[in-house]
């Protein structure tokens, strides 16, 4: 700050990093005085936030429940020109990280309009564990990503029922025996209706 001898005071390293609709407030004593309205805008998209995490758990082709995503600047100013998202489903315990092929969606290059993305179509018909989603978007060649926290996808209500086991059968005949007062064994296998195998 400088000030001349005519009273006035120069301000000349004044800097906002907060966006939004403001005015600058000036006071000696009981005097002030207030600037006009003025805009500051926030600045280029660095970073894409989670609001809303996927639950710890969710069911084979059904929807997640709704995530919510935000997009700041380098101040956590949520940024209100529109960005495309990408998403990219993970399984972390696999030699083959990118599973995107198991991802279900309507939305195959989301947009944040002002800076909020909210998802609702997600689903994964696979069941399995260490899923995670990523999410990326870029501006200007520089490239922002995040990650959610891990989740398992369970098998959805079991749909089928299939022997998986028969008895023991007699080579020469090719036909399935039972030996009286002998233990054999036989099994079957619970499926969802995506082929997934009930546990538990």
């Amino acid at each position: 700050v400088s000030t001349s001898n005519e009273g006035m005071a120069n301000f000349t390293d004044i800097r906002i990093v907060t966006a939004g609709n403001l005015r600058l407030r000036f006071q000696v004593g009981p005097k002030h005085t207030n600037t006009s309205l003025f805009t500051v805008k926030h600045a280029n998209m660095t970073s894409v936030l989670i609001y809303k995490q996927p639950d710890a758990a969710v069911v084979a082709g059904a929807t997640l429940s709704r995530m919510e995503l935000r997009l700041t600047d380098d101040y956590g100013s949520v940024v209100s020109t529109p960005h495309s998202v990408s998403v990219v489903l993970e399984r972390i315990n696999s030699s083959k990280l990118n599973v995107t092929h198991l991802l279900m969606t309507d939305s195959k290059a989301p947009v944040a309009s002002g800076g909020m993305l909210n998802l609702t179509d997600l689903q994964i018909q696979q069941a399995d564990t260490h899923y995670r989603l990523m999410f990326f978007s870029a501006y200007n060649f520089k490239e922002a990503r995040t990650v959610s926290r891990v989740f398992e996808a369970r098998h959805a209500a079991v749909a089928s029922l299939n022997t998986t086991q028969q008895p023991d059968s007699l080579e020469s005949q090719r036909q399935a025996v039972a030996v009286a007062g002998v233990v054999f064994r036989v099994s079957a296998t619970l499926y969802d209706r995506f082929g997934n195998i009930e546990i538990g």
